[in-house]
Parts: structure tokens; sequence; C-alpha cells
């Protein structure tokens, strides 16, 4: 069954002459749904934010990039526990060996990342002139077993269709987390507070997924099958290793050329950036991810409905970070305090490149679940490389410019996905420009209005004032098409749960 295009995707209706509206029940469901997924997340990156405050204000900025340099490698080796099994459990015909053949394969996995980080923390002294870095990876190597769990256990829950419940664990656990962090912080804890964060964070998850779970026993695995989950995941890992290269390769270049200081920086503005864009991407990754893997497993294909999830959830997102972009010169020292006024700059250009991240959170489902890795990793390969040459070529200039040109060298990445996604879907050039036009209007509004503002010089307050009312006005003027594009983020049908084989 394929998915209805955006209203005025495919032209008219032959019998109305009108696009046709979304049911009532549909709207409402895709309503719900979202905002579940975003109010969780707002939650969420609320909480972290509110770490990043406390961090900045107590710990000094070379301190700050130690922790997002270490951070940054223990990203790496949790993100392949988010891959692989993960969207091979998510994406497979039911089959009662399957999730236990995929946990593990995600321990196997755990086990090498582990050592891959021993190996980092022995030589980051020498790489980037700071024993913290060492110290930081050394104490949190052990999450990521726990996260190989945690991550299992996920993918288990959004394969049965419970989205909203995976919201609720997560947001005890970054609420949790959270208020540990900024306590320890402000008690003088220093670094050591945010290693305590992750361990709370995660303990709490696994505890509440052991209790959705109830008694059932852990799934018996198939050797057969854990190799078969592993062939098949490979590009996907090389794909995480690339991404990493991407998404972290200028904090690592700026920490080694110039200073873990210099990283500091940059990752504190990226940080701010990310606190608004997470919001809307990551709900929308799931909610895609989700929806399309539920379709293939059922042999069904996606249609235009991946487009109509894009458009619902980037014409907020979109005017959100356009009205953060034009005022970061008033934000960020409110937010972080006045001596990181320098990361200002930065903040309107992290703007531009998570907006396209928004094409990304819906492009990559149809790609995997299309089994488009072999396509996905060339693309993935020449971000990375450009990534890394151009953060070492501009390191020396500093921040800024490494910022300048990741951004440009995502926005292709995220073009190259978006064409073959298209192209997979066979979805109608109309349909796209429906998406693109809901998603761009609001945030149009508010460039206008920034715009009007400094020809009348309104104080930075004023400013910020106008720019929010100009993207609800923009919102409002795409109310109709922007309330059918919401509801297609309505929860799919969920997938059947296979008796499962229990170990002993």
């Amino acid at each position: 069954m394929r998915s209805e295009p955006l209203a005025g995707a495919a032209g008219p209706s032959p019998e109305t002459d009108a696009p046709a509206a979304p049911t009532p029940g549909a709207a409402r469901a895709g309503l719900i749904s979202g905002s579940v997924g975003f109010l969780a997340r707002a939650v969420g990156q609320l909480a972290t934010l509110a770490v990043t405050i406390a961090a900045t204000r107590t710990l000094s900025t070379a301190s700050f990039g130690a922790f997002a340099i270490a951070l940054a490698f223990t990203f790496l080796a949790r993100n392949l526990l988010y891959v692989g099994p993960y969207e091979y459990q998510l994406k497979a015909a039911p089959a009662p060996r399957t999730p236990g053949s995929c946990l593990v394969a995600n321990v196997i996995v755990a086990a090498v990342a582990m050592a891959g980080l021993g190996v980092m923390a022995l030589v980051s002294p020498r790489l980037f002139g700071s024993d913290e870095v060492g110290w930081l990876l050394v104490r949190l190597l052990p999450s990521v077993l726990l996260v190989a769990g945690t991550a299992w256990a996920e993918a288990g829950m959004l394969r049965r269709g419970l989205v909203r419940r995976y919201y609720l664990v997560n947001v005890a656990a970054d609420l949790a987390g959270a208020a540990t962090a900024i306590a320890c912080l402000f008690a003088g804890w220093g670094l050591a507070a945010l290693v305590v964060q992750v361990y709370v964070r995660l303990g709490l998850m696994a505890l509440l997924y052991l209790i959705e779970r109830g008694g059932e026993g852990l799934p018996r695995p198939d050797a057969g099958e854990v190799r078969r989950v592993l062939g098949w995941s490979r590009t996907r890992y090389g794909a995480s290793l690339l991404n990493f290269g991407s998404s972290y390769g200028a904090d690592l270049v700026l920490g080694i050329v110039l200073s873990p200081a210099a990283t500091g920086l940059y990752r504190a503005a990226n940080r701010i950036v990310t606190a608004l864009s997470d919001l809307f991407t990551q709900p929308l990754l799931k909610i895609a991810q989700t929806n399309v893997s539920a379709h293939h497993a059922a042999g069904e294909a996606p249609g235009a409905r991946w487009l109509e999830m894009f458009a619902g959830v980037a014409a907020i997102g979109w005017a959100a970070l356009a009205a953060l972009a034009v005022n970061a010169g008033a934000v960020v020292p409110f937010v972080l305090g006045a001596q990181w006024q320098a990361a200002a700059p930065l903040v309107g250009i992290f703007c531009i490149a998570r907006g396209l991240t928004f094409l990304d959170s819906v492009s990559t489902p149809v790609l995997v679940a299309g089994d488009q890795q072999r396509f996905m990793l060339p693309v993935q390969v020449a971000v990375a490389v450009l990534a890394l040459g151009g953060g070492a070529a501009l390191a020396s200039q500093g921040p800024l410019a490494v910022a300048a040109a990741v951004a440009a060298i995502a926005a292709g990445m995220s073009l190259v996905y978006l064409r073959r996604a298209l192209r997979i879907t066979a979805a109608p050039a109309p349909a796209v420009w429906a998406a693109l036009r809901v998603a761009a209007a609001p945030a149009a509004a508010v460039l206008a209005v920034a715009a009007l503002a400094d020809l009348v010089s309104l104080s930075p307050l004023s400013r910020l004032a106008a720019t929010a009312a100009g993207a609800v006005a923009g919102l409002i003027l795409m109310r109709r098409p922007l309330a059918r594009a919401l509801a297609a983020l309505g929860a799919p049908r969920p997938a059947p749960r296979p008796a499962p084989a229990v170990a002993g």
C-alpha cells in the first residue's frame, strides 16, 4: 500500500479538483505521535543544554574541550551499536532467533570498540597534549557495554511500535543524568561529574528496559545468523566511522593543530545549535526509521510519505534555526556567559549545517531499508576525506573557517542522499517541491522580519521577539498543508512479534 502524496504533489483530485484532506483520526494520530517525540526530545535537549551551561560556567575552556574530544570517541563507539544489528532487527522479517542474534552481534562490536578506546586513551596525551582526554576515556570505556544492551532493547521496543514508551524511557534517563551532573558540577566534582552523568543515564535506561520486558528471558541466538548480521552490517559500520570523521573530525583537528580550548569553543557553539535542531531531527529520524522499516518488513513501498514527514517537521525546525541564527550575537553570551562571545559567529554557520540534517533524517532510513549501503559508503568516504582534509587545511585559520567548510561538505552529502532516495521511491517532482515549499516558507518569513528589524535598528530583545513572531506568522500561513504533512507522522502498523526462543 502506497502512502498518499503531499497535498498538491500529484495535482488535483479528478473528482473534487482539490487535494484530499486527511481524516481527523489520521491527523490526530500524526500530531500525537509527533508531539510526544518532540516533547520528549525537548526535555532531553533542555536537560543537556542545562548541563552544558553548568559545565561552561564551572570548567575551563580547555577542560570542556578535553571532555568534547573524549565524548567524540565514545560517541563513535556507541554509535556503532545503533547501526548494523540495530537496523537489521528493525527491518528483518519476523523470526524467533533474530533478536538474540542481533544482541550477540552488538556485544561483539562493543568489545572491539572498547579495545579501540583503550588504545586511544594511551596515545591521547601525545596526540592532544592533555592528560584529561585519556583520564576521561578510561572512565567512559565500560559505558559502551551498557549501550550494547540498551540499543538492542530499544530496537525491540521500536519494532513493536512502542515509540511513545521509548521516549518515556529516554526522558526519565535524560533528566536523571542531567540533574546528577549539574549537582556534581556545582559541588566541585569537575570532569568526574560528566562521567557520573553518563552512567546514571545508561543505568536507568537499562533498568527501565528490563522492567518493560517483564519476566521475558533473553532470546536464543543462532551462530549462523550472528555471522549474517555482522556481514550485513559491515558497510553500516564503515558508514559510522565515516560519519564520525565528518561530524567530529573538525573537533579533533582543532584539538591537535591548535588546542583543546579551540575544540571547546567549536563544540560549545555546536552544542547550542544541536540542542535546538535535535528537538526535531531526532524524533523525525526515529519516526521515519520506524515507519519506513515497518513498511519494508510488511513488503510495502514507502511512497511519498517520508517527504510529508520531512515537510511537517522542517517547517517548524527550520524556522527555529533561522531565528537562532539571526539572533546568535545576543543568545550566545546570555546562555554560555560573556567569555564565550567568540562562539556567536559559529552558531549561524552551524544552523545552516544542522538544518540540512532534516533531509538526512528521512532519506537515510529510506536508503537503509532499501539496502543502499553500497551506494552510501562511497559518498561517506568522500565526505569524511573532505571534512578531515578541509579541517586540517583550515584549522590554522580558526574554528570559523573550519565550520564553514564542514557545512558546505555536509550540504553536498545531503543532496546526494536526497537524490538517491527520490529515485528509489519514485517520488514525483511535484511532491518534492510541495514539501520544500511547506518547509521553507516559515524560515523565509523569519529572515524577512530580521532584515526589516535591522533597517529600523531594533534592540536585541525586540529583534528576537519580532523574528519569533515572523516564524509564527509563517506557520499560520502554511497551516493547511502543514496539517496534512504532520498527519504522516502517525505510528505504523507494528510488525508481528515472533515467539522467542529462550535460552536454557
